[in-house]
């Protein structure tokens, strides 16, 4: 049975005199509270907004669990998904979407996949095809990046998605074709259609941290952004958001291992209860190159570990063992994150023996079309 996504709360005052430059034994987060007010508001930051993202979500990881009829989206078949995943990556490719509208994308095509099986049986990869163009059309709609003018966008999503049918032997997509599946679609989806992403937590999470905090750590989630991104995207490729793993939490969970990286959290507050301290220091060797390396030059001010602890608990809604829950899971994506990067440094250096400078830089995105370690998709499955 799914596990209910645990409730917004705030974190106690009990942080040490550094929270507070007065150094007074009063309500720290009050204080902090009234004095960024506005700079809270300003970046959609307020306690408020933290709880009404957090309630939609679980809302619609609720709905999409009870229209899969507990069985996890089980009408979506890997193949079916990672074709979908191939059409809007891209579609990122061609720069016809950003990275927010790649994540809105994928989630209302995982959030209506069950519903629009139930209506008949796919056309081979026809009807996938169509609903993935139909997907990327409406996010780009609503985020306001849909193409104006000659050729417009349901052209561009229509061609490409014909080029890959017939790239795998199937027929080719036509307008009518994403047309009906976008007017199906926002039937499907309508209720969630600005479920939050992981995209949109980490935002949310590096303004209210960089405001608690006093700005006395503002490069660290500047300079491992990147990096959380990639374990973000290799999330959404190996297994749709649910009710065990959800956006907010994985994010957490993300942030509290480059607070580590950076050295403003200390490792043992993340260590999961049935890993021993060695197993912990190992996986944390192998997680943390990247974005230790990204924060070399960076030079955070004086944060005490229990202060970052509070910040983070304050940021994200959720307490240090609740955000501990999710590390194993974020140490996994991390891991073949990693394995992915050494995968593309090597394919680019054979590219480039054999053709210099012909190689353009690989996104971030294509993480989600490459293979990962075996057994990652059963970890986060489980």
């Amino acid at each position: 049975m799914a596990a209910a996504p645990p409730l917004v709360r705030s974190p106690t005052a009990d942080v040490d005199d550094a929270a507070s430059p007065e150094g007074g034994k009063h309500d720290v987060w009050a204080a902090i509270e009234k004095q960024l007010e506005d700079e809270l508001h300003e970046a959609h930051a307020t306690m408020e907004h933290v709880e009404l993202l957090a309630m939609a979500e679980a809302d619609e990881l609720r709905r999409r669990s009870g229209r899969a009829g507990g069985r996890g989206l089980a009408s979506c078949g890997p193949g079916q998904r990672h074709l979908c995943l191939h059409f809007l990556s891209g579609m990122a490719r061609l720069g016809q979407s950003s990275p927010q509208c790649f994540f809105w994308a994928m989630g209302m095509f995982d959030g209506s996949f069950a519903a629009m099986a139930g209506e008949g049986p796919f056309e081979e990869n026809r009807r996938v095809l169509a609903s993935a163009a139909a997907a990327w059309l409406v996010a780009a709609k609503c985020e306001g990046h849909a193409a104006q003018g000659p050729p417009t966008a349901l052209q561009i999503a229509t061609l490409h998605a014909s080029q890959l049918s017939e790239a795998t032997g199937g027929p080719p997509i036509l307008a009518d074709d994403v047309r009906r599946e976008e007017l199906g679609l926002l039937k499907a989806s309508l209720p969630n259609l600005y479920a939050p992403t992981m995209l949109q937590w980490i935002d949310l999470v590096r303004a209210r941290f960089d405001a608690v905090s006093r700005r006395r750590a503002v490069g660290v989630f500047k300079a491992t952004a990147p990096w959380m991104h990639a374990v973000a995207a290799l999330a959404l490729r190996a297994s749709p958001p649910s009710e065990q793993f959800p956006p907010r939490a994985m994010v957490a969970a993300t942030s509290g291992l480059a607070l580590v990286a950076a050295g403003l959290l200390r490792a043992d507050a993340l260590l999961p209860a049935y890993m021993t301290d060695a197993r912990w220091q190992d996986a944390l060797d192998r997680v943390l190159q990247e974005p230790e390396e990204r924060l070399r030059d960076v030079d955070p001010r004086s944060l005490e570990p229990t202060v970052a602890r509070a910040a983070l608990e304050f940021a994200t809604g959720l307490t240090i063992e609740e955000v501990r829950n999710y590390v194993p899971c974020v140490v996994m994506l991390a891991i073949g994150a990693r394995n992915i990067q050494q995968q593309e440094q090597h394919t680019a250096a054979k590219q480039e023996a054999r053709a210099p400078g012909s190689r353009a830089p690989l996104t971030a995105l294509l993480v989600v079309e490459l293979r990962v370690q075996d057994g990652l998709d059963s970890c986060l499955n489980e």
